[in-house]
């Protein structure tokens, strides 16, 4: 009977000790990711013109539009001097972007958005958005 007992105990015992045991930390997996979508050069009369992207849902041209305006912007150019290149749906791990800029706070949330690699003249140019606004935080690319 005192056997028994014991044996009884031990089990108790290490139950709860198995049930009171932090859960084991899974690893994230990642989720498949849309591969980008190459886009083709539209030309008029043999003048460019920006990427006229086909597929894209409303969302992913209204990003592939303030790209390019931002990048004609910055450069100085019309917009029409810009070529897409690729579309990439992405989750910023902030707000920052993917570009934190030093001395300032972003939100610490998971942002959608997209990378879009632009070409203007020789230069390839990735700015990335979430369909607000438009960075570009790398040295463009010959």
């Amino acid at each position: 009977m005192r056997v028994g007992m014991c044996a009884l105990a031990l089990i108790l015992v290490a139950g709860l000790l198995t049930a009171c045991a932090p859960a084991p930390k899974a690893t994230p997996t990642p989720s498949p990711a849309p591969s980008p979508t190459p886009l083709e050069r539209a030309t008029e009369e043999g003048m460019a013109t920006p990427s006229v992207p086909t597929g894209l849902t409303a969302r992913e041209r209204a990003a592939v539009d303030l790209c390019i305006a931002a990048l004609a912007g910055q450069l100085a150019i019309p917009a029409k001097e810009i070529q897409v290149l690729e579309v990439e749906a992405v989750e910023w791990p902030d707000a920052s972007l993917g570009c934190p800029q030093p001395g300032m706070m972003y939100a610490q949330v998971i942002t959608p958005g997209y990378r879009v690699r632009l070409r203007a003249g020789e230069a390839t140019y990735t700015l990335h958005t979430d369909g607000k606004r438009a960075v570009s935080c790398t040295a463009p690319t010959p």
